[in-house]
């Protein structure tokens, strides 16, 4: 069959070979794997000798912030500014701890504060690293989806619909804390699935 479209090529030989117009396009790149264990450990430590959320940031070529430590249950923007500085932090990562607290307490998995903060800084990744109580750990990931992410304003009110069908569920049937905090994994999961986003957990 003769072929249709591409480029001959010489080789060191001498010899020529034909390159296919599809394989002589530049293949996009892949994402970088990040090696988050060892900044995570830190942000675990400190999270669990005094109880508030830790972050960092790394940055979309590869280098990573310095740590910075908010309170119980946020960090604020003005102490990420100060590890952010000036660098623009589209297509970056943020990494934060959940501190759970006492033990028994469900691993807690995103705020809509935290997928808004990641739509506003057009993230390329959320992660929140809850600790818990029990010394267990578990990793919640959103990544951003092939067409970003949906608008703040359309986090915030689609989480809204959700509590209050949440909280009519559990007026008339009860719900444990257990279920409660599966009620919001869930919640994400389909969420993902909806917007093109990519939700994952697993305990460390």
């Amino acid at each position: 069959m003769a072929a249709t479209g591409g480029h001959w090529i010489k080789s060191a030989r001498g010899g020529l070979g034909f390159v296919p117009a599809e394989a002589s396009k530049q293949q996009p790149k892949a994402e970088p794997a990040y090696d988050f264990a060892p900044h995570d450990a830190l942000l675990i430590r400190g999270t669990r000798a005094h109880g508030n959320e830790m972050g960092y940031v790394v940055f979309s070529d590869g280098t990573v912030s310095k740590a910075v430590t908010g309170g119980k249950s946020s960090i604020s923007s003005v102490k990420l500014r100060q590890v952010s500085g000036l660098r623009p932090t589209e297509g970056a990562v943020f990494s934060h701890t959940h501190p759970s607290g006492r033990i028994g307490t469900p691993h807690s998995t995103f705020s809509p504060a935290d997928i808004s903060f990641a739509a506003y800084h057009n993230l390329a990744e959320i992660r929140a690293v809850s600790v818990g109580g029990d010394g267990t750990v578990k990793i919640y990931s959103m990544k951003r989806g092939p067409k970003g992410w949906p608008s703040r304003y359309t986090i915030k009110h689609d989480f809204s619909s959700h509590m209050r069908q949440l909280n009519a569920r559990a007026r008339a049937v009860g719900m444990g804390n257990a279920e409660w905090y599966h009620a919001h994994e869930v919640y994400w999961q389909e969420y993902a699935k909806a917007w093109g986003l990519t939700y994952e957990e697993h305990y460390q």
